[in-house]
């Protein structure tokens, strides 16, 4: 954030984005594996929004998005732990609001349907996503899901967000492809 101010003067937005998930079963879950996930999508919004308040704070507020996960409502099998902790970045969300009520900062929660296109998978081991695939598609989680949405959709999402009036806020948005 530091950087951030010294090249931009100030923090208007946040977006938390961060979305890592393992492939693995609670009760086999590597311990490092583990961290990082829990690292990666609650400790690291949450380091963020952190550092982000006072400076928003200070310029006469600002937004912070917190980008979550269908699977809030719909954990699918192996990244249960991915699923709680976005389902923790939401209870954080409706928290904020309430901690940061009357300091014109709005906390808003854009919950994702899947992506045409990211990296979230890319580090998945061959036969562990063989049988991710597998299931998901049997039990109808994909069919739950619907077609994946491009991130430009969803990009243009934030930029509309955070450009209502002040009056205004979208504590949930909830987005997927038609």
């Amino acid at each position: 954030m530091r950087a951030i101010v010294e090249h931009f003067g100030a923090v208007d937005v946040l977006v938390n984005n961060a979305a890592l998930g393992h492939l693995q079963r609670v009760e086999e879950a590597d311990d490092a594996l583990l961290q990082l996930e829990v690292n990666t999508n609650l400790l690291g919004p949450i380091y963020c929004i952190r550092s982000a308040i006072p400076l928003m704070r200070a310029r006469g507020g600002g937004d912070i998005v917190n980008i979550t996960s269908e699977s809030v409502r719909l954990p699918y099998p192996f990244l249960t732990v991915y699923a709680a902790a976005k389902s923790a970045i939401e209870t954080l969300s409706v928290g904020l609001r309430a901690e940061l009520r009357g300091e014109n900062i709005r906390v808003s929660v854009l919950r994702s349907g899947r992506l045409a296109e990211s990296g979230f998978n890319r580090d998945w081991p061959e036969e562990r996503r063989a049988e991710y695939r597998e299931i998901v598609q049997k039990e109808g989680y994909y069919a739950f899901s619907g077609e994946p949405i491009s991130p430009e959709i969803t990009a243009q999402a934030i930029v509309d967000l955070v450009c209502l009036p002040r009056a205004a806020r979208v504590d949930l948005l909830e987005l997927r492809a038609s």
